[in-house]
């Protein structure tokens, strides 16, 4: 029926849309970023206690991404991983932003 392929076309364009921000996400973590003052600062997959415990497992590393940008889209987060920078933290606004576009549309 319609309902049932409106259904199941929202929930591609969800995985679609956290794959991406998943990556997104991956790819400013594994950044060094320049402050004003001259330090260098990690971003947030340089500084991730799980993802240090187990360097090189694209799997692991992909998990932690995809969880990110999953909680961040249908919830606020859950604050077990934070942007450290500007971009991350201008990124993870965009993604809440987009989570609530989401949210309504679904609800809608």
């Amino acid at each position: 029926t319609r309902v049932t392929w409106m259904l199941y076309m929202m929930c591609l364009v969800l995985l679609l849309v956290n794959h991406v921000a998943a990556c997104v996400w991956w790819s400013l973590g594994t950044r060094r970023y320049e402050s004003c003052d001259g330090e260098v600062h990690s971003g947030w997959a340089l500084n991730d206690e799980v993802l240090l415990s187990d360097p090189d497992s694209a799997s692991l590393q992909y998990a932690r991404a995809a969880y990110w940008a999953i909680v961040t889209l249908v919830t606020v987060g859950f604050g077990d991983i934070t942007p450290l920078s500007t971009p991350e933290t201008l990124f993870t606004v965009a993604i809440m932003y987009l989570g609530g576009l989401v949210s309504c549309t679904i609800i809608a």
